[in-house]
């Protein structure tokens, strides 16, 4: 998984639960953590000062000769909640080698398909964990996803596109320049893909968005100088 889609995973999945469900949450995660995770607790935690609060459980995995540490924080929201907040990489073991972080990123993902999840589902917590496809369509504004969707399901999933499909194209390229959408090209092709789209027609897609928004940049400058 690409790091920008798990770090939205960490910052955007949410368990729900009364105080007690909650609580069993942290109770079950404590008692089955992930290999190398710990609890974080007590004087450990001052170095962190306010950023670990009364209502934040914090948990470490510490760094290896080839992986940088991982240093995280569960936050009770509202008695309600619990969601992913704070995240930090610690140094490697010897600092003469280069710090893995995409490594500690995957690490990250452990922890919540190993560790919080299974301990929510079974303190009878509800749980939300956003796909990649939700992920996606979350950083960009309403009608900008609204058009793509549209263009991409009523299309037939293959370039050259048709007169129709250029034109439910066309609207979404121009609503994403208008509200200054910002679109990651991995994602984006990653969604095509996903979505039905061909790899190479994704790519195409991808790269034809990003060219189209040039040109309207550029005429946007020059209406704009006249």
């Amino acid at each position: 998984m690409e790091t920008l889609q798990v770090a939205n995973r960490w910052w955007r999945w949410v368990v729900r639960g009364s105080e007690s469900v909650l609580k069993n949450t942290i109770d079950n995660l404590d008692g089955r953590l992930p290999s190398k995770w710990v609890r974080v607790t007590g004087d450990d935690l001052k170095p962190l000062g306010s950023d670990v609060g009364p209502n934040s459980y914090a948990y470490e995995l510490p760094p290896t000769e080839t992986r940088a540490g991982v240093l995280l924080t569960i936050d009770r929201v509202r008695d309600a909640e619990l969601r992913g907040r704070r995240l930090w990489f610690t140094p490697l073991t010897f600092d003469r080698q280069p710090t893995n972080i995409s490594t500690a990123w995957n690490e990250v993902v452990v922890f919540l398909d190993e560790g919080v999840l299974p301990a929510a589902k079974a303190a009878g917590a509800s749980t939300w964990d956003p796909s990649p496809d939700e992920v996606f369509m979350g950083e960009l504004p309403a009608e900008v996803a609204s058009r793509l969707r549209e263009f991409s399901t009523s299309s037939q999933k293959r370039l050259p596109l048709n007169r129709e499909e250029s034109e439910r194209w066309q609207s979404f390229v121009i609503s994403a320049f208008r509200m200054r959408a910002v679109v990651d090209p991995d994602q984006f092709v990653d969604w095509l893909v996903t979505a039905g789209w061909g790899t190479a027609d994704a790519r195409e897609l991808s790269t034809q968005f990003f060219e189209q928004c040039r040109l309207l940049s550029r005429f946007s400058e020059e209406v704009t100088a006249a």
